[in-house]
């Protein structure tokens, strides 16, 4: 709480971060969090509760549950979600409410009519697969037409979701803001002189999804198997069992008794895993925001092979910082990795060339503080600076 003039106490205000897990919040937003707690502002988490929620709450946040169904349509928990949302809100009184993820953006929608004195402002994150489903699509077009026509603000991650939103008016174009992805922390992901890696390594890190494109990088790894017998091709992520297009363990387990991956699994020290890479792979058509990880193997100085679809596209400056191939296309993958294997002088200025990038253009801090410059500009009492920022 702040002292008034007359001596007795103003409530401090309150930012409400809604999001589908826990892990999308401490993963990208961590430094927001942090930022907003050092300028008096009550933070309240509308999440699952897990551990990585709990980490946050350990920063001095709050925690009030909503469990949002993550993909789909869910007839009886997305009434209740959004019915419990709409409590929270009513208790909580917040001056500031940000939506990321689909469930949340739309459901936020609902949840915040009537709360004139609130400022909501919505992140799309992407759009996911079942936004491909026309059944989906119809519906979700018409949450988002509510959802974004309402807010203050909607923040787009890529421009391809961005005009596709514009283009079909499902959000003003005066409210509508470009931060591409969610930021990379440039000193936790930074290249080391190393010697070249021997055998060489190429990576695949994703949420092990279907559309995140393992099965593809397993078949170029195939396809690689004869010209490259000492590659080692390695698979490293999540597994979400919950997810309708989940990656069954036992398919990685048979593919690595194969031969043909490493299966790491989860790594919580990921960058150790990129530094000792050599090319890293992002062939993914998933409809994603930005894929985090690709950036932060960027960061780490490797070079790049994307999938040339909407978000997946905007990790690599192509033909400077890594190759686009088209999606879902395992030889065209495989031969943009093999190019980069049989090249390394042309890898190595590739990755120098992609940690510039990401210093320029998607260092976290930076786009931390664009995220505090919208919340200002619609009218939040909050100052766009973070610890240690020389923006003011």
């Amino acid at each position: 709480m702040a002292r008034r003039a007359d001596g007795g106490l103003t409530p401090a205000p309150v930012a409400v971060l809604a999001a589908n897990r826990g892990y999308a919040l401490t993963s990208s937003r961590r430094l927001l969090v942090e930022g907003l707690l050092a300028q008096g502002w009550r933070v309240v988490l509308a999440t699952a509760d897990d551990s990585h929620a709990r980490s946050l709450v350990n920063l001095g946040a709050e925690l009030d549950e909503v469990r949002f169904a993550r993909s789909g349509l869910a007839p009886w928990a997305d009434p209740a979600a959004c019915l419990r949302f709409r409590k929270l809100l009513r208790r909580h009184r917040p001056r500031l409410v940000h939506c990321f993820h689909a469930k949340p953006v739309i459901l936020g929608g609902l949840a915040t009519r009537g709360l004139e004195e609130t400022i909501v402002v919505h992140t799309i994150t992407g759009l996911g697969q079942a936004f491909e489903r026309p059944g989906i699509r119809a519906l979700a077009a018409a949450g988002y037409r509510q959802a974004l026509g309402r807010a203050a603000a909607t923040i787009f991650q890529n421009p391809d979701d961005r005009d596709l939103f514009l283009e079909r008016g499902w959000a003003p174009a005066d409210r509508c803001h470009l931060i591409r992805g969610s930021g990379v922390d440039v000193e936790r992901f930074s290249p080391v002189e190393k010697p070249p890696a021997s055998p060489a390594r190429v990576l695949f890190a994703a949420r092990l999804l279907w559309p995140k494109g393992v099965r593809e990088f397993v078949e170029a790894a195939r396809i690689l198997a004869s010209r490259w017998p000492d590659v080692r091709f390695q698979v490293a992520g999540e597994l979400d069992p919950g997810h309708p297009e989940a990656v069954p363990t036992d398919w990685l387990e048979a593919r690595a008794a194969e031969g043909l991956i490493d299966y790491l699994g989860y790594r919580p020290r990921f960058e150790d895993e990129l530094r000792a890479a050599t090319v890293f792979v992002v062939p993914s058509y998933y409809r994603e925001g930005v894929p985090r990880v690709g950036l932060e193997a960027a960061a780490c100085g490797l070079p790049v092979v994307a999938a040339d679809a909407p978000g997946s596209r905007e990790t690599v400056a192509g033909g400077e910082t890594g190759l686009l191939v088209p999606p879902r296309d395992a030889k065209a993958l495989a031969a943009a990795i093999g190019e980069l294997l049989a090249d390394p002088a042309r890898a190595w200025e590739m990755g120098r060339e992609g940690r510039n990038r990401v210093e320029e253009s998607f260092d976290l801090r930076r786009l931390t503080v664009e995220q505090l410059e919208i919340y200002r500009a619609a009218g939040a009492p909050v100052e766009p600076r973070l610890a240690g920022s020389e923006t003011a």
